[in-house]
C-alpha cells in the first residue's frame, strides 16, 4: 500500500463523458478501497457495496450532469491529498485509523450526494 491506484491521477484529466465518468469512478473506488483498509474496515462485501457507483449516474443530463461532474471532481480533489497523507503516515508506521475513517465517511457522504443527482429510472 505505498502507491495511489494507477488510474487515480488519470481521472483528473479525463474528458467528461460516460466512459470518463466510469474511469473517474473506478479511480475513486480504488482509492476508497485503500482508505477502507487503512481505516481498519474488514467486511469486504460491505466495502464493495459502498464503492459501487450510484445507479443511473451516467444517465444524468444537462444541469444534473454538470453537478455530477463537479461533485466527482471535488471528491477527487479531497481524496488525492487525503490518501497521499494516509499512505505517508502508514509508511512511517503511524496510526491511520481515525483519519482514514474520517476520509471514508467523507467518501460515503459524497456518494450519497451523487446518488441524489442520478435520475430516477
Amino acid at each position: 500500500m505505498n502507491a495511489m491506484p494507477p488510474d487515480f491521477h488519470a481521472a483528473f484529466s479525463a474528458p467528461v463523458e460516460t466512459g470518463a465518468l466510469t474511469q473517474r469512478w473506478v479511480a475513486l473506488a480504488g482509492a476508497a478501497r485503500i482508505i477502507a483498509q487503512l481505516a481498519g474496515l474488514s467486511r469486504q462485501s460491505e466495502i464493495e457495496l459502498a464503492v459501487a457507483p450510484p445507479l443511473a449516474l451516467s444517465l444524468a443530463s444537462g444541469k444534473r450532469q454538470a453537478l455530477v461532474d463537479q461533485a466527482i471532481d471535488d471528491l477527487l480533489a479531497v481524496m488525492e491529498p487525503g490518501l497521499t497523507a494516509l499512505l505517508n503516515v502508514h509508511q512511517r508506521g503511524g496510526v491511520t485509523t481515525p483519519a482514514a475513517m474520517a476520509l471514508w465517511q467523507e467518501f460515503l457522504r459524497a456518494k450519497d450526494g451523487l446518488a441524489a443527482l442520478a435520475p430516477l429510472v
